[in-house]
């Protein structure tokens, strides 16, 4: 991948405020019904649920209106703190919490910001306009129209479902073990609230791992960019830092991030009974380990034929020594 040069001009701002108005009117519109939900008795759960899908359907006709799928892209982690916080909302409503509950609400309600507010930022600089689209949308609509195809067969069929409601689904099961954790507020803690430091401290390693990942893998690019034909920089594969152990340390602090909620939810009380909702946070590894992480990979291994010994040598996820030199 290139380094793009950003230039946050005038017209930079006019695109950044378009699409902070846009997520603004698919929030309020989304909260306005969250709250007509609740007030009828609606479960939290089935409430939050309803009001991401629709909130994600009007995040699209702005992607629509745009011809720009990529107008999704800070959805998935910009919604999951709204979510969070109307669940605490509804459980502290409905009964008073012990004191224990509110100090796992504080843990989550940081830990689940720090993500939040790293990953925005993260976006946010790299981000180039609305004339910036990610290259796998792209790629997609133009064999899409290589085909034959209709425009509505992308738009409706692969961007509406594949990539902003089927995401959605996906980060909304991963906050299943959240919204057990939540609500668990009255039962007793496990292990002496070791559990609840456990998972904060995962949580926050993770989120610290994609940091730290991210931030390599961008001083890496702008050296490369400074020097492209120096000899470290001849294979083009990022083979610094954490990405000499794993090829995708960034994925990997998500996944952990996202761990992090099943522990504060065993740390609730959750048992083998909510195993359905614990188990909310495979999909997201089904979704890194048998789609993205291929998908990435095919596209590396087409630009950059050393990235072939890179993968023998290197782990997909979890650091490990490496296998060749």
């Amino acid at each position: 991948m290139s380094v793009v040069a950003i230039a946050y001009d005038c017209r930079w701002a006019r695109d950044a405020r378009c699409v902070t108005g846009a997520y603004a009117i698919a929030f309020s519109l989304a909260a306005a019904l969250a709250t007509l939900l609740h007030q009828r008795g609606v479960h939290p759960v089935l409430v939050a649920g309803l009001a991401d899908a629709f909130a994600t359907v009007l995040v699209f006709a702005f992607s629509l209106e745009h011809g720009n799928t990529s107008v999704y892209d800070p959805y998935w982690h910009l919604a999951p703190p709204v979510i969070a916080s109307y669940w605490i909302f509804a459980r502290a409503s409905a009964a008073p919490m012990p004191q224990t509950a509110w100090l796992r609400c504080l843990a989550i309600c940081v830990l689940l910001g720090c993500w939040s507010l790293r990953l925005t930022w993260n976006w946010l600089r790299g981000w180039a306009g609305l004339g910036h689209e990610d290259w796998r949308y792209t790629k997609l609509r133009n064999e899409v129209k290589a085909r034959g195809c209709p425009d509505a067969l992308y738009w409706f069929g692969l961007s509406l479902v594949c990539y902003h409601l089927f995401p959605t689904a996906i980060v909304f099961c991963a906050m299943l073990p959240l919204a057990l954790a939540v609500s668990g507020g009255n039962a007793p803690i496990v292990a002496g609230g070791a559990v609840d430091v456990l998972a904060f401290a995962i949580g926050m390693g993770g989120v610290a791992m994609q940091a730290v990942a991210d931030e390599q893998l961008a001083a890496y690019r702008r050296a490369r960019a400074a020097a492209p034909h120096a000899p470290q920089f001849k294979s083009g594969v990022a083979e610094v830092g954490l990405w000499k152990f794993s090829r995708h340390p960034n994925y990997l602090g998500e996944l952990l991030h996202w761990l992090a909620y099943v522990l504060f939810a065993l740390g609730a009380g959750a048992g083998p009974e909510r195993a359905l909702a614990l188990a909310g946070w495979l999909p997201l590894l089904c979704l890194f380990v048998g789609v993205s992480v291929p998908l990435m990979e095919r596209q590396q291994a087409a630009a950059k034929p050393a990235y072939a010994e890179y993968q023998r040598n290197v782990s997909m996820l979890l650091p490990l020594p490496r296998r060749g030199r």
